[in-house]
C-alpha cells in the first residue's frame, strides 16, 4: 500500500496550483522541467518519517522539501540532502520553527506521532496522535494557503490507484479496524 500512496502523492504534486498554466507533462528523464513543489513532511525524525523522506528528496517532482519534527531533525536533513537530487533539504525542530516549516508547502504528510507503549490501550494511543495530528493541522491551516483544508477538514482524499491482489486483502481485512477508528476520529473532532 506504501507504493500506492507514494503514488497518490506524485500525482497530487503533479496537480500543481489552480494558476499554474498548464499541467506537468512528461517523464521524469525527459529534457523539459518541472515546476518548483514544497512537500513538508511532519514527523520527519521519526521511524516512517525518515525512509519517506529519503523517497521524496529523489522525486524530479520534489523542488523543496521541509523536515520538521520535535527533535532530531537537522540530522536527518543533512544526511538526506547527501542525495544528489534538485530538492532542496531544509530541516526544522521544535514548535517555534513548524510555521518555517510548513510556509508555501504544497503538500504536507503527516507521519507523526507516538508508537503504542506497554500497557498503553488503543484508545489512549489514539488520543494521543489525535492530539498531535490535530495541532498540526491548525498549523497547516495558517501557513500553508497551497494545501486544501476545507471547513471540515481535508477537501480532497486522493484514491489509492490500482491494487495488487494482496494489497486488496489487506485492505478488506482491515476495514473493521478502519471503520471504528474513522469512527473514534469523528468523536474526538466533535468532542473538541
Amino acid at each position: 500500500m506504501r507504493t500506492s500512496l507514494l503514488r497518490s502523492a506524485a500525482a497530487a504534486l503533479r496537480r500543481g496550483h489552480s494558476s499554474s498554466p498548464s499541467p506537468v507533462h512528461g517523464r521524469p528523464f525527459s529534457s523539459g522541467s518541472f515546476p518548483d513543489r514544497k512537500v513538508a513532511i511532519l514527523g520527519a525524525a521519526g521511524g516512517i518519517g525518515q525512509p519517506l523522506s529519503l523517497l521524496l528528496k529523489l522525486n524530479p517532482l520534489v523542488s523543496s522539501l521541509s523536515l520538521y519534527d520535535i527533535a532530531g531533525t537537522p540530522g536527518v536533513a543533512a544526511d538526506v540532502s547527501h542525495i544528489n537530487t534538485r530538492a532542496e533539504v531544509t530541516g526544522y525542530a521544535g514548535e517555534d520553527q513548524l510555521g518555517k516549516a510548513l510556509e508555501g508547502s504544497d503538500l504536507v504528510i503527516i507521519p507523526a506521532g507516538v508508537p503504542r507503549k506497554p500497557g498503553m490501550t488503543r484508545d489512549d494511543l489514539f488520543n494521543i496522535n489525535a492530539g498531535i495530528v490535530k495541532s498540526l493541522s491548525a498549523a497547516i491551516a495558517k501557513h500553508c494557503p497551497n494545501v486544501r483544508l476545507g471547513k471540515n477538514g481535508v477537501e480532497e482524499v486522493l484514491g489509492l490507484g490500482s491494487l495488487s491482489d494482496f494489497e486488496k486483502e489487506g485492505l478488506e481485512n482491515l476495514k473493521t479496524e478502519l471503520k471504528a477508528s474513522i469512527e473514534k476520529g469523528i468523536k474526538f473532532a466533535a468532542e473538541n
